[in-house]
Order: C-alpha cells, then sequence, then structure tokens
C-alpha cells in the first residue's frame, strides 16, 4: 500500500530567558559532563513543567520548548504532534518556542544539543511520546485526587481530565496545583492504534507566521542600539591581511568602525546597505603562502588520479575478492569525480550578539546551539549560567548552520564595540568562505562471470575527511566545563591526532553499506586533504557515494543487457524493504512500459538515516536548454508515518536540492580561490527547471526513519542514467555540462 500526494512546484518565536523550574522529567537524560544546574528552567507555581519539553499555564495554555532547529523541514510540526497525541490535545492548541542552550536537551546521537543527521524524529519518536504520556498521567491522577476517585474512571480528552461516571471536567489549566506535588509515574504505556494525529497530513504550524511575516528569521531581528556589521574575508585560503588602508571606508556615510578580526576585515555601520558600500571600498592587501601550490581543479583531479593506484583502507571486505578478478571474469572499471559543493542557503550567515559585563545574548539560527554556547562562553568570558542562545527560524541550514564561525566573529565584534552587533554576510562571502562538501574520486571494479553474474564489486574512494576537522574542534563540548582551557587543548590535539587515522564514516557512508548482494566485495578509503575547508553538506557521504554507486550498476546493467531496475531487483533479492520499494517504483512510474517519444528514464535507489528511498527521472533533450527533468516518480519507505505532508514536502526539497547540484552547482578552484561568488555563476533549480514530483509512502511499522536528507542522493544517478538512455554517453562527473549532452556516442 502508498499513498499518493503531489505537488507541482513548490512570531520570531519569543525566545523567554524566563523560562525557569518546577517538577521536570529528563526523559533523555542530562549530559553527565555537565556541571550547570538546570532547575533554572523551572517556572514555579504559576505553570506546570512536568519536563524541561511541556509547559502548562493556568489558563490551560500549553507550550511545547523545541529542542531541535526548524531550517524548513517541518519539525516544529511533526515534534509537536508527538507530544499532542500522547497528551490528548489538539495539535492547534499547542504554542511553540525553541527551547533554550542547555545541556538537558543535548540529542542522543551528538551528546550536544544539535540538529543533524537527520535525527530529530528518529531520537524523538519515543521519548516526546513518553513525555506526553507522562504529563497526560500526572493529570489524570490529580484529577482522581481531587474527585476522591480512582484513575481508571477518568479520561484524558481534548485538554480536558473527565470522569466517566459523572462526565464532572476539569481543564489541564485547573489541575496545576494537584499535580505539582504528585509522584512521576515510572512507567507509561504508549498508544500503539487508533491515532488521532499520527500518520495524518497535519498542516504546518509554522505555516501561518511565515505567511504573514510574524516568523522571524535571524536577519530579521532587531534589538535597541544594535549596529550593523559585515565581514570581508581573504580570497585565498590560509591567506593573512598584510596591508588595510581604512581611511576611505571610514569616511563614508554611517560607517562606525572597521575592526581587524582572526579571519577578515570587519566594517560596522549604522545601516547594512553602509556596511557593504565601505567593505566594497576597503583598501586591502593580502598575503598569500608562498610555500603552498596554487589549488586548482585540474590538480586535485590529477593528484587523485595517481593517488586512486594506492591502496586506502579497507573499510569493508567479504569473500576473496583478488580470487575474483581472473581471466575468466569480464573486468569493467570506471572512475567518478563529483566537486566541492556549497551549501549556499537562501539566508546567508548571520547572527546577532548582545556581550555586557555580566550577560551574552546570542540571537541566531542555528543547528548547534551548544556549539554557539561553548564559543559565547569563551569569547564573552563569562559562566555558561550567563550565556544565553536565542534559536530563530534558519533560512535554510543542509549543515552549513551546524558551524560557529560566522557566531564567533558577531561574538568578538560587539565584545570590541561594546554593542550589539547584528553580522551580516554577503552571498558573496556565503558561497566563498564555506565549509563544503568534500569533493571526491572514485574507482570502481566489477568482475561479470561468463554466464552473466556480478562476481565481485570493488570501490575505492579519495576525498578529504570532514571528522579530522572537526572532532578536533567540537571536542571541548563534550569536555566537563570545569577543566581549564589548557586541559581542553591537550583533549583536542589527542581528537586531532587520533581523528587522522582510519577511516571516516561521513566519507564512506552509503558505499561501505552497499546493499547489494554480491559475494566478493571490497570497499577502501584514501583521505586526501588539498587543503579547502569541508564540513556537512545536506546527506553528506551519501551524496556522492549513491552517485558512484547506482551509475556503476546502471553500467553493468548495460554489459550485462539486462535491464537496470531487474538488475537491482535481482540483487536486492535478500533486502526485502529494497525489493518493496523497487516494486512500487516500477508500478507508479510505469517502468515496463515504454516512455512517449522524447522521454527517456533513469533509475536510482538509495538507503540512508533508516530510510530507503527509490527514484525513476524522465528527462528530455533540449539544443538550448540541455536536459530538462520532467517528471520525478519517488517512493519512500522511512518507517513509521508521522505526517506525510511533511514526507512529500522534504523528498521534493531533496529532488530540488539536489538537481541544482547535479546540473548547476558546483565549486571551480583557480589559484586557491573559489571562482564561483553569487547565483548568477552558482545557480540553483529555478521553476523553470522543478520537474513533477509525484512521492508514494510506503505504509509499514518500522521505527520512523530520517527523512530531511534521504531525497537528495538518488537523484544525480537517476538523471545521469536517464541521460545515457537518450545519449548513449555515460556521465560520471559532476555538475553536468552541455558539451556531455551532444557529443559523440560512445
Amino acid at each position: 500500500m502508498s499513498k499518493k500526494f503531489s505537488r507541482r512546484r513548490r512570531h520570531f518565536l519569543q525566545i523567554s530567558a524566563a523560562v525557569s523550574g518546577g517538577l521536570v522529567v529528563g526523559v533523555f537524560g542530562l549530559n553527565k559532563w555537565y556541571k550547570e544546574d538546570w532547575h533554572d528552567l523551572i517556572p514555579g507555581k504559576e505553570v506546570f513543567m512536568p519536563n524541561a519539553w511541556i509547559q502548562i499555564s493556568r489558563d490551560n495554555t500549553i507550550k511545547f520548548f523545541i529542542d531541535k532547529s526548524e531550517m524548513g523541514q517541518g519539525i516544529a510540526t511533526g515534534l509537536a504532534m508527538l507530544i499532542a497525541e500522547e497528551l490528548e490535545v489538539d495539535i492547534n492548541s499547542i504554542m511553540t518556542e525553541f527551547a533554550p542552550a542547555h545541556p538537558i536537551y543535548a540529542n542522543p546521537s551528538f551528546g550536544i544539543q544539535a540538529t543533524g543527521n537527520s535525527t530529530s524524529i528518529r531520537t524523538s519518536f519515543e521519548p516526546l511520546r513518553q513525555m506526553g504520556a507522562t504529563t497526560r498521567e500526572l493529570l489524570l491522577a490529580a484529577a482522581a485526587k481531587l474527585w476522591n476517585v480512582p484513575k481508571k474512571e477518568c479520561m484524558a480528552l481534548a485538554g480536558q481530565i473527565i470522569h466517566k461516571n459523572t462526565q464532572n471536567k476539569l481543564s489541564y489549566g485547573d489541575l496545576i496545583d494537584a499535580a505539582l506535588n504528585l509522584p512521576i509515574p515510572e512507567r507509561v504505556i504508549l498508544k500503539k492504534n487508533h491515532f488521532k494525529l499520527l500518520g495524518k497530513p497535519i498542516p504546518r504550524l509554522d505555516s501561518l507566521p511565515k505567511a504573514d511575516g510574524s516568523a522571524l528569521f535571524g536577519s530579521d531581528i532587531r534589538i535597541p542600539h544594535m549596529l550593523i556589521a559585515t565581514v570581508v574575508h581573504p580570497p585565498v585560503f590560509g591567506a593573512r591581511l598584510a596591508h588595510l588602508n581604512k581611511k576611505p571606508a571610514l569616511a563614508l556615510p554611517g560607517v562606525v568602525s572597521i575592526v581587524e578580526l582572526p579571519q577578515g576585515v570587519a566594517v560596522v555601520a549604522d545601516t547594512f546597505w553602509h556596511a557593504k558600500q565601505a567593505a566594497d571600498s576597503l583598501d586591502i592587501q593580502w598575503e598569500e603562502n608562498a610555500s603552498s601550490t596554487p589549488i586548482n581543479d585540474e590538480f586535485i583531479r590529477q593528484q587523485w588520479l595517481k593517488l586512486i593506484e594506492k591502496k586506502g583502507d579497507i573499510v569493508r571486505e567479504e569473500g576473496k575478492i583478488d580470487d575474483a578478478f581472473t581471466k575468466e571474469n569480464r573486468i569493467l572499471e570506471a572512475h567518478y569525480f563529483l566537486p566541492y559543493q556549497a551549501h549556499a542557503t537562501m539566508e546567508p550567515m548571520n547572527c546577532t550578539a548582545d556581550i555586557t559585563a555580566d550577560s551574552c545574548n546570542v540571537w541566531v539560527g542555528t543547528q548547534s546551539q551548544a556549539a554557539v554556547r561553548e564559543i559565547a562562553a569563551h569569547i564573552s568570558g563569562l559562566p555558561y549560567e550567563k550565556v544565553k542562545v536565542h534559536t530563530t527560524f534558519l533560512g535554510g541550514g543542509f549543515g552549513r548552520r551546524s558551524e560557529v564561525d560566522f557566531v564567533a566573529e558577531a561574538l568578538l565584534l560587539s565584545k570590541i564595540m561594546k554593542k550589539p552587533i547584528k553580522l551580516l554576510w554577503t552571498r558573496e562571502e556565503d558561497i566563498q568562505h564555506d565549509f563544503y562538501r568534500p569533493a571526491s574520486f572514485h574507482h570502481l571494479k566489477a568482475a561479470l562471470t561468463p554466464n552473466g553474474l556480478l562476481e565481485a564489486w570493488f570501490h575505492r574512494l579519495i576525498c578529504p575527511s570532514i571528522l579530522s576537522r572537526v572532532i578536533p574542534e567540537y571536542v571541548g563540548l563534550g569536555l566537563p566545563r570545569w577543566l581549564p582551557l589548557s586541559a581542553k587543548s591537550i583533549f583536542q590535539w589527542t581528537a586531532k591526532l587520533v581523528s587522522g587515522f582510519g577511516g571516516d564514516g561521513t566519507a564512506t557512508e552509503g558505499a561501505v553499506n552497499n546493499p547489494y548482494d554480491v559475494k566478493n566485495m571490497r570497499v577502501e578509503y584514501l583521505k586526501n586533504d588539498p587543503g579547502i575547508p569541508v564540513g556537512f553538506w545536506r546527506s553528506v557521504g551519501n551524496s556522492h557515494n549513491a552517485f558512484a554507486v547506482e551509475c556503476f550498476i546502471d553500467e553493468i546493467a548495460q554489459t550485462l543487457q539486462q535491464d537496470p531496475l531487474v538488475l537491482r531487483q535481482n540483487l536486492l533479492k535478500h533486502q526485502p524493504r529494497h525489493a518493496a520499494v523497487l516494486k512500487e517504483l516500477a508500478t507508479r512510474s510505469n517502468w515496463y512500459s515504454p516512455p512517449n517519444k522524447g522521454i527517456f528514464r533513469g533509475v536510482a535507489i538509495h538507503a540512508c538515516y533508516d530510510s530507503i528511498v527509490g527514484q525513476v527521472v524522465e528527462i528530455s533533450m533540449d539544443l538550448h536548454r540541455g536536459i530538462i527533468v520532467q517528471r520525478v516518480v519517488c517512493v519512500v519507505d522511512c518507517g513509521f508515518v508521522i505526517n506525510p505532508n511533511l514526507i512529500a514536502a522534504q523528498m521534493e526539497s531533496g529532488i530540488a536540492f539536489g538537481l541544482s547540484a547535479t546540473l548547476f552547482g558546483g565549486i571551480t578552484l583557480e589559484n586557491g580561490r573559489v571562482k564561483e561568488s553569487n547565483f548568477h555563476d552558482f545557480p540553483v533549480v529555478r521553476m523553470r527547471d522543478m520537474p513533477q514530483v509525484e512521492t508514494f509512502i510506503m505504509e509499514n511499522s518500522f521505527p520512523p526513519g530520517g527523512i530531511g536528507e534521504a531525497g537528495v542522493p538518488p537523484i544525480a544517478p537517476a538523471v545521469a542514467n536517464a541521460i545515457y538512455a537518450a545519449t548513449g554517453k555515460r556521465i560520471r562527473h559532476l555538475p553536468i555540462r552541455y558539451e556531455d549532452l551532444f557529443a559523440k556516442r560512445q
């Protein structure tokens, strides 16, 4: 069974500094490393707060404190549905606020408060329901105590407790006093069937605020006496400031100051326009690292072409692969290259910071509240309890906003200027000073038996390691706060040393867990870092490994003269969920019926974040526009469905994001510089480029999988495979160039 969802196109949440104390159930548990007292979260006797996520007021107002970041993925609605279902309230009766930065909100996957890796629903599904159910049981017990009746005679319904026999009713707000002193139930039973909300297409809670403009993003923040700043960073990675003439810029209207920062020069002014004009007029000279080799795309490719012959770290090995590559078997080989990729969030990096003698407030759209609080405490010199992080809506995250480089700049400027500072990066700074998705080079080799069987699979991957950078930088977040900085430095040095050895799961994911049934398989990873800053990009390693794996499977199918979807089915017989997705995909796309004249199809399937997504792409070719993606049929198995509307929207979003990187976007390096600067030379999918997307959701009872990133990996290989069907030309590098489409057939 499946459900179809088809679309053709596509209040500043007031962060209460007074969210403070009561009866708290820490379902996730406190991070044991942190020594901070969390009783400041209890708001006193005027409200009932049985845990750090739910607050009920006497007027029956119910607040849900969202500990994740809402960056367009609809998580504010999905998480609120979990609470509302077990609490027995209408979803629209819940007010939502972003939770303050606090260790009690640590994501179980990371040990810190952060949003990423498609974990929001996966890590919250049972804990948040448990909180809602525990709160419900406390209110039932409170009503039973007031009425002096057995609790089993009471029921919760629509924000009220009802006595079944007398039909007496009390609102949740009426029960605060009675509930405050009750013991927390050790175990409550969650609903298993007959859900009122879960599984239903509930409208998003943030749609109206975003439509009427009342939902504020980081760049919308306004506070008294605030100044505006923008930053100019060195054009070459690793360059340092050699000369700065401030006078011409300081003479311009509205300019307050020009400040040298560790990684650039900031202009502080009364408006962003004045700051940008002054930044454009700065007389700056940068000193490049003379000992380093200029970084160019071609240099990296040639270096990796030589390295690919070397043996890497074996991250998966099964069978006797060397024996399989014999003279009797046919050997098929291919190389694939993917460039660095920018995030290009629609809202460029920004942060507002206000450091005073006894407080530090940060307003920011972030994916890592814990990292923001850590850097704010370090720069301000204040204790953690004096640092408040106010999370806003995010105008796109994709992993970029897990970084705190732009946050540190705003904090430094506020400390230096002794005023609130809102830092706004320009689009050019955003694209040219990103933490990019690593470029990657893939060598794939297959052994095919004379009777048409896939006997062996070899995959050697070269790319930089994200974790080698991130682990040393973020290790301090998991250390006791009472440790001196000198001790933390030792831990960071050790972490850097350790992260320099062995594999990197963020690099090999999507390759090491190759689902195809091949008796002999080896996957190797060669770490090589050309010196470009890298970071997490939507679906991370899955984005490049899925392209190599799914394109190579198609090459094998063509060599064996087999239907590419049928070959996948044959190789996934022992993966029932994959097989079910392929079967549904074949039906929904009419795969076995010839497409209309001038239409060509490609297929790909990929599993990540406990979800499986299969896509069939239909394209046409145009001499002027090149490739036109007409239609994408998408089948997704993400386990138990919370809200099908959110799933369909995320599939469409992932497809649009992936198409941008497939057809248009890619970072080009020339003499250590990023050539691209804005959307004129780093294009993204526009309305005319967006295909019709049909999403079909598999129904089952598996635990919920992640959905925010799972739609990205299959789209690039599906498009590339469709291009082969149209032109006979194999696409082995991205983005797809015009000459790739209209060159002579192989």
